[in-house]
């Protein structure tokens, strides 16, 4: 459904999320350990970018998770409209039967009166 495939997508946000985390935490820490060596300079270079598409990866998948709410959203709300409608038209008919049997017992009872008078 809908909502599987949002919540589906939303675990994916969490865990690029996660990982994004992780990657700053391992570029902190690799610039807090190393010293100034090329080596190091490139590897957290290397992080960074990952981290960087990582970030658009989340950026992507956060506009995907709001579009999709947005759509359930309206997908929610023209199923309660739908709902409402639906328990109206009830109510009506239920109404419309309740002054249907009204008139049945009151024709009835006219005829029972007439036939009472013959």
């Amino acid at each position: 459904t809908s909502s599987e495939a949002l919540g589906a997508v939303q675990e994916q946000a969490q865990d690029l999320r996660l990982e994004i985390e992780g990657l700053r935490q391992e570029i902190e820490w690799l610039r807090q350990s190393g010293g100034d060596s090329d080596v190091l300079r490139k590897l957290v270079q290397e992080k960074e970018a990952v981290a960087r598409a990582k970030a658009e990866e989340l950026a992507a998948l956060q506009r995907e998770i709001g579009e999709a709410e947005q759509q359930l959203s309206a997908v929610r709300h023209e199923l309660d409209s739908s709902k409402r409608e639906a328990d109206r038209e009830r109510a009506a008919r239920q109404r419309a039967e309740a002054e249907n049997s009204l008139l049945k017992a009151r024709l009835q009872h006219a005829e029972d009166r007439r036939q009472a008078d013959l």
